[in-house]
C-alpha cells in the first residue's frame, strides 16, 4: 500500500493500474491536455445521459452514505441509523426541509478586554461580559475618529472578528440533519467576501447574518441586501460610489460574479458602458453616513442612503446623460428620481435587478447565433447559479448531455420557484443523476469535508464542545485554523471570486490538493485519529484526540475485524476498497502479522469490557491508531 501520495501522480493515475479507480468519474483523472473534452475522450468513456427525473434504482447504504456525504459534512452512524429504512423522497424531505431562517445563537464573548465600557475590564467596550453574547445593535463597539488602531475598542473589534470565524466553524461542526450548512457555505463563497481583510467586526457579523437568514430567499431580493450591506460597501468600495467620485467594482461583480456570469461570450454580454451605468445608479449607498462636523461611531454598522452623494442623470443640475443600457439589456433606460431622493437608491437598485432578471425578452439581439439565442436574461441567471450548484453538489464537468438534462431544467425550475434554490437542491438530490456511479467518490473533498468531517463521523464534536466558553472556542479557532491552511475558510475567501476549485478552469475540485495542502490534510487526520503528525493541531494544552475504543463501540460490530474495516471504510472513504486491500489492512492493524481474526476478537472483547485494564485498552488502542493512520493516508480519504 502506498502511504505518501502527490498531487500529480493522485489526479493522473490511470485506472488500469489502479482498479480503485474504476468507479471514479474519469474527468477527475485525465489530464486536460488543451482538449475540454479531453478528460472523458482519455479512457473511452462516454458522459452519463441521466437526467433530473426521479432516482428509481436501489437506495441502500452506499446510496444513503453517498447522499448524506454530499449533502453534510461528513456521515455519522447515528444519521445512517435515522435513516436506514427510510425511503430516498423521505430522506431528501428531512435533509431540505424547514431551512432556518434565524441565527441559532449570536456568537459568545470569549476574548479578554482591555479596560472596557465600565472601566475595569469586566465588560468590554460594547458592554458585553465574558460568555455574554456580542454581535446585537445595543452592543457595538464604540470607537471615534474613523480609522482603527487609535483606541482600545479596536481591540475588541479584532477580538470579536476572529470570535465571528469561531462562532462560523461551530455551528457547522454542530449542524443538524439537515442541507443547511452546505448551503450557508455555498452562498458565503458565492457572494464571497474576507472579514480580516475587512476588520470591521459588527459588519462581518451582519452580513453572515444576512448570509445565513436568506439562504433559501429570493435571490433578487438576497442581491438587494448584499447591495446594501455594510460589510460588502466597504469590501467593494460601494460606499466610497459617489456622484463626483463613480467606483465600479461593486458594479461589474454585480454582473459578473453574481448574476449574468461570464460565460456569455464577452463581446455578446452586457459592456464596460453597462459597468459605468451601473456604478452611476448605484452611487450614495453607505455602511457609515459621513457628515462634516458630526460625531459618528467608526465601528458601527448602520446603513445609509446620502441623497447628496447620488447620480441623478437627466435630473441633475446641470443634467447628465440618460442611464441607457446596452442591446444586451434591450437598451432600457433606467429612470431617474428627482433631485435629492431619500428613495433614489432603493428605486434604481431595484430597476437594475428588475432588467438582470427580466425574463420577457426572449430575443436579445446581442445573443443571436450563440448557443444562447432564444433566451432572456433570467434564463442566464438561472444557468449560471444552477451550474455553481452543480459543481457544489455533483461533479466540476458538464458537458452537452448535462447542460441539456440537468442544467437547462433545473434552471427553470429555479425560475418557477421565484429564484428560490431549495426547490432545485431538492430535485438534484433525489435524481437519477446524483446517483450515477461516475459521480460517487469523483470528487476531492473540501477542507471541510476533512477537518469538520472527519470530526463529526467519529462523534468528535463532543470533544470539542467543553463547557468553558473560552477552551470552546480555541478549539473552533483550531479547527478554522486548519482548514484555513487547507486553503478554505468561512468569511475569509482569498478574492471576491470566492474559492478557485468552484471556478478555475479545467481544474476546479483538483486545486484543493497541492504540495502545501496534501500534507496538512493528512497531518491533521493523522493527528487526531492515528499515529500522529508533524504539527500542532490545537493552540492550548487541551488537543482533542479521538477514543479510539468508545468510538467504536458505537459501530456495528467491532469485536469482527472484517466488520470493522468494511463499515470504517464506507464512513472514512470516497470509494469501495479491494478485498485484497482489505485483507491486508487488517492483518497489518489489527492483526499485528497474524492471520486468526479471532487475534483481534479477543483483544477487542477485553478492551471493550467494563472491567477492562489499562493494559487492554492500550493494545487495542495502538491496533486502531494503526487503522485508523492507514486509513487517512490512503488516497480514497480525500474523495467524496
Amino acid at each position: 500500500m502506498k502511504n505518501t501520495l502527490s498531487r500529480r501522480s493522485f489526479l493522473t493515475i490511470d485506472k488500469d493500474q489502479d482498479p480503485l479507480l474504476k468507479n471514479i468519474s474519469p474527468h477527475a483523472r485525465k489530464s486536460n491536455e488543451g482538449n475540454a473534452n479531453a478528460r472523458t475522450q482519455g479512457d473511452n468513456c462516454t458522459t452519463t445521459t441521466s437526467g433530473v427525473s426521479p432516482y428509481t434504482g436501489t437506495f441502500g447504504r452506499a446510496e444513503l452514505i453517498h447522499l448524506l456525504k454530499r449533502a453534510m459534512y461528513g456521515v455519522k452512524k447515528s444519521d445512517l441509523d435515522y435513516f436506514t429504512g427510510k425511503s430516498l423522497t423521505e430522506v431528501v424531505n428531512e435533509l431540505t426541509g424547514s431551512l432556518p431562517t434565524a441565527i441559532p445563537h449570536y456568537p459568545l464573548r470569549e476574548y479578554d478586554s482591555t479596560v472596557g465600557k465600565n472601566g475595569d475590564g469586566s465588560v468590554d467596550w460594547g458592554g458585553v461580559a465574558l460568555g455574554q453574547e456580542w454581535g446585537r445593535t445595543e452592543n457595538i463597539l464604540s470607537g471615534s475618529g474613523g480609522q482603527l488602531g487609535i483606541s482600545d475598542p479596536t481591540a475588541d473589534n479584532f477580538w470579536r472578528d476572529r470570535s465571528l470565524q469561531k462562532w462560523n466553524i461551530g455551528i457547522a461542526l454542530n449542524q443538524g440533519r439537515s442541507v443547511y450548512e452546505k448551503l450557508v457555505l455555498f452562498w458565503l463563497n458565492h457572494f464571497a467576501m474576507n472579514s480580516i481583510t475587512l476588520n470591521y467586526s459588527q459588519r462581518s457579523f451582519l452580513y453572515t447574518k444576512l448570509i445565513r437568514e436568506n439562504v433559501n430567499s429570493d435571490l433578487r431580493d438576497l442581491v438587494k441586501g448584499i447591495t446594501k450591506d455594510p460589510a460588502y460597501l466597504m469590501y467593494l468600495n460601494g460606499q466610497d460610489n459617489t456622484v463626483n467620485y463613480p467606483d465600479e467594482n461593486f458594479a461589474r461583480e454585480i454582473q459578473e460574479l453574481f448574476c449574468i456570469g461570464k460565460e456569455v461570450p464577452f463581446d455578446k454580454r452586457y459592456t464596460e458602458d453597462d459597468v459605468k451605468i451601473f456604478a452611476r445608479c448605484l452611487t450614495g449607498h453607505k455602511g457609515i453616513i459621513f457628515r462634516q462636523g458630526t460625531t459618528y461611531n467608526f465601528l458601527g454598522a448602520d446603513y445609509g442612503f446620502q441623497p447628496s452623494d447620488h447620480d441623478y442623470g437627466v435630473n441633475s443640475s446641470p443634467a447628465k446623460p440618460a442611464k441607457k443600457l446596452s442591446a444586451f439589456y434591450s437598451n432600457k433606460t433606467i429612470t431617474d428620481s428627482t433631485r435629492n431622493s431619500a428613495t433614489a437608491g432603493d428605486s434604481e437598485l431595484n430597476q437594475l435587478v428588475d432588467i438582470m432578471f427580466d425574463d420577457t425578452d426572449k430575443n436579445i439581439a446581442t445573443l443571436a447565433g450563440t448557443e444562447f439565442q432564444g433566451w432572456s436574461r433570467a434564463d442566464i441567471v438561472a444557468d449560471f447559479i444552477v451550474k455553481k450548484l452543480y459543481r457544489w453538489f455533483v461533479f466540476s464537468y458538464i458537458d452537452d448531455n448535462i447542460k441539456t438534462n440537468v442544467i437547462k431544467p433545473l434552471a427553470n425550475l429555479y425560475k418557477q420557484n421565484n429564484f428560490k434554490i431549495l426547490p432545485v437542491v431538492k430535485t438534484l438530490l433525489a435524481s437519477q443523476h446524483f446517483f450515477d456511479m461516475r459521480h460517487r467518490g469523483a470528487m476531492i473533498k473540501t477542507p471541510y469535508d476533512v477537518v469538520i468531517g472527519l470530526l463529526r463521523t467519529t462523534n468528535g464534536e463532543s470533544l470539542v464542545n467543553v463547557t468553558d466558553v473560552k477552551q470552546r472556542y480555541t478549539h473552533f479557532n483550531a479547527l478554522h485554523q486548519q482548514s484555513l491552511g487547507m486553503a478554505m475558510g468561512a468569511i475569509e475567501s482569498p478574492n471576491v471570486a470566492g474559492w478557485s476549485p468552484y471556478y478555475q478552469m479545467p481544474q476546479f475540485h483538483e486545486l484543493w490538493i497541492n504540495s502545501d495542502t496534501l500534507p496538512k490534510r493528512q497531518d491533521f487526520a493523522k493527528r487526531y485519529c492515528g499515529n500522529g503528525g508533524g504539527g500542532t493541531w490545537s493552540f492550548d494544552a487541551f488537543q482533542p484526540t479521538l477514543n479510539h475504543i468508545e468510538f467504536c463501540k458505537t459501530l456495528t460490530d467491532a469485536s469482527d475485524p472484517n466488520a470493522l474495516i468494511n463499515e470504517l471504510s464506507e464512513l472514512f472513504l470516497g470509494i469501495p476498497l479491494t478485498s485484497n486491500q482489505k485483507s491486508t489492512i487488517k492483518m497489518q492493524t489489527l492483526l499485528t502479522g497474524q492471520t486468526t481474526d479471532n487475534y483481534w476478537t479477543q483483544a477487542w472483547n477485553a478492551a471493550a469490557a467494563s472491567g477492562a485494564t489499562t493494559q487492554q485498552k492500550n493494545v487495542v488502542t495502538t491496533r486502531l491508531k494503526s487503522l485508523f493512520d492507514v486509513l487517512v493516508r490512503l488516497e480514497e480519504f480525500q474523495l467524496t
